[in-house]
């Protein structure tokens, strides 16, 4: 784990020599290495680098050839981690909780009615007729914990991404 200060996550010349050139997959054309944005739910560390890091930061997650790397913004000011795949302990991925809370005569309601399963009628929910709790992403390494959390209804793009990610390091999908 090294923490990266603004002016080294800035230099894309440092960030290769410490994690290689980002990850790009050969059987396609385009390769996503980013995962959108989270907030930062709570940082267990007993590095004195990573108290640096401000608790109402956004964080994203940068896939590169021999690790990741997260990134923290804060008011414009940036704030970096690189991880080897080999530092990583494991990565968990938690689905909020849903609720599908169908209203006379809003659509749900009526294909519920017609025999659509919830897992397909929820898609057509208005004014609240679906609701997703915020999903939880939590990474450990070197006896710390970074805890995210991002919008519920992107779960399954999120999940797509670290499930790729399930050849290097163990990855937990709940």
């Amino acid at each position: 784990m090294t923490y990266c200060n603004e002016r080294e996550l800035l230099d894309s010349d440092y960030v290769y020599s410490l994690l290689g050139s980002p990850f790009k997959d050969a059987s396609r054309l385009l390769t996503v290495s980013g995962s959108g944005g989270y907030f930062i739910g709570r940082i267990v560390s007993g590095n004195l680098s990573l108290t640096r890091i401000p608790d109402d930061a956004k964080a994203s997650i940068q896939k590169y050839e021999k690790g990741l790397l997260l990134a923290f913004n804060k008011s414009n000011r940036l704030y970096g981690i690189t991880l080897e795949w080999s530092e990583i302990g494991h990565i968990t991925l938690k689905k909020g909780k849903e609720q599908l809370q169908p209203k006379f005569p809003l659509p749900v309601w009526w294909l519920l009615r017609l025999g659509l399963p919830p897992e397909k009628a929820k898609y057509f929910g208005l004014f609240g007729e679906y609701k997703q709790e915020p999903l939880k992403l939590e990474i450990s390494f070197d006896k710390q914990i970074v805890s995210l959390y991002a919008n519920g209804f992107s779960f399954d793009e999120k999940a797509t991404y670290f499930s790729s990610l399930s050849e290097k390091i163990k990855i937990v999908i709940e």
